[in-house]
């Protein structure tokens, strides 16, 4: 097959296109030129499936640095202890770099929040008062979840401070923050019936498709909507399993393979078959358009509104929650916790926060437990001895 034509037809300065035959995809980065490396700056991978939004990050960087306040290295002020220079520091760096992109993506977002805060800082000062009362701040504003990443953000830069030797130790190792409470929401049958039911209507049958994937095969919505033809293969026997690098392992690369439930089989051997391309995603939009982690919500959230109409029990699941169902109806199918975990991609049988998520307390299991115990029907008799 010939190579597919670039993503993006007119690209800003600085973004940069190469297509890789390793892994079947195009490669989208931004490049800083010299002046701009000098600055500081360097390289920020994009997404070559989001091509609006790779144009929008490259000219939100393009004019960052061109910006009268970047004009010079943020690492010479404040002697290098800034919490601008640590940030450029460590995002340049490879505890950084070596992430996965989704994960990148998320970190930048939440330093750059941190900036909005702390810009021109010195870390030697945010000391753990000063970010606690900052802590609180946030969590008033914006509750416990955003708050809690946040900090962990800020203390991820203070380690990689101390590293450095910008800081003598992170003051926020050891912070005590509210957990938030882990969602145990699973989907009912007739819920999953009801979102269906609404997908068919809708005509997405890609979407019923990703509906399937995650209530029988427990798998992570990156995973899902990332699935492309060639990734399914058909054994000699019969069995189609799921040749699969989980999101999560994208640098390990470590290739599993994940049988196929008999109630998936003919939705996914009607998107293989319609695949014009074995290299492409099975699952699109409508339009036609490959999903991201920004519009795959809202495609979900369009079927659940219509659901809700029927059902109104469906309108506050979220698809992760599929994927919480399967390992709960795994577990009241006598699955041992391993080869749940095996499934999953994850340790819920030995973490005792994943497993809380996942594998949560059960009424049933506990009166299978309760029940289980049993009297012996026939008593011993003891004869005793009288002392001679």
């Amino acid at each position: 097959m010939t190579k597919p034509a670039k993503p993006i037809k007119a690209p800003p300065a600085g973004l940069r296109q190469r297509w890789r035959a390793r892994t079947s995809d195009w490669r989208v980065w931004w490049e800083p030129n010299a002046t701009q490396r000098a600055a500081g700056f360097e390289a920020v991978e994009l997404d070559g499936t989001r091509p609006t939004w790779s144009v929008r990050e490259a000219e939100k960087l393009n004019r960052q640095a061109s910006g009268p306040a970047r004009t010079t290295a943020p690492a010479a002020t404040a002697a290098g202890n800034s919490i601008d220079a640590v940030c450029v520091s460590y995002m340049a760096s490879p505890r950084f770099y070596n992430l996965r992109p989704k994960t990148q993506q998320e970190y930048r977002k939440d330093i750059a929040r941190i900036l909005e805060k702390w810009q021109g800082s010195d870390m030697r000062k945010l000391t753990k008062p000063v970010v606690h009362n900052w802590y609180e701040a946030l969590y008033d504003e914006h509750g416990r979840s955003v708050s809690r990443r946040l900090i962990k953000m800020l203390s991820i830069l203070m380690s990689y401070a101390e590293l450095k030797g910008v800081i003598y130790a992170n003051p926020l190792h050891r912070m005590q923050m509210i957990t938030p409470r882990p969602r145990q929401r699973t989907v009912a049958w007739h819920e999953f019936d009801a979102l269906e039911a609404a997908a068919i209507d809708a005509g997405d049958e890609d979407m019923r498709l990703a509906l399937y994937l995650g209530m029988f095969q427990g798998q992570r919505v990156t995973d899902v909507y990332s699935a492309r033809a060639a990734d399914f293969v058909s054994y000699e026997d019969g069995t189609l399993v799921w040749r699969i690098v989980r999101s999560k392992d994208s640098q390990l690369e470590r290739l599993n393979y994940l049988v196929i439930h008999p109630d998936v089989r003919p939705h996914l051997e009607r998107a293989i078959a319609t695949a014009q391309d074995p290299r492409a995603r099975i699952i699109k939009r409508l339009d036609g358009a490959h999903y991201a982690d920004t519009t795959f919500p809202y495609a979900f959230a369009k079927i659940r509104k219509a659901a809700a109409e029927a059902c109104p029990s469906v309108a506050d699941i979220q698809f992760r929650d599929l994927r919480r169902t399967f390992s709960d109806n795994a577990r009241h199918a006598n699955i041992p916790s391993d080869d749940v975990d095996d499934a999953l991609g994850n340790t819920a049988g030995t973490d005792a926060r994943l497993r809380q998520v996942y594998m949560p307390q059960s009424d049933a299991r506990a009166a299978e437990a309760i029940l289980s115990i049993e009297r012996p029907r026939t008593s011993l008799n003891f004869k005793t001895r009288r002392r001679a």
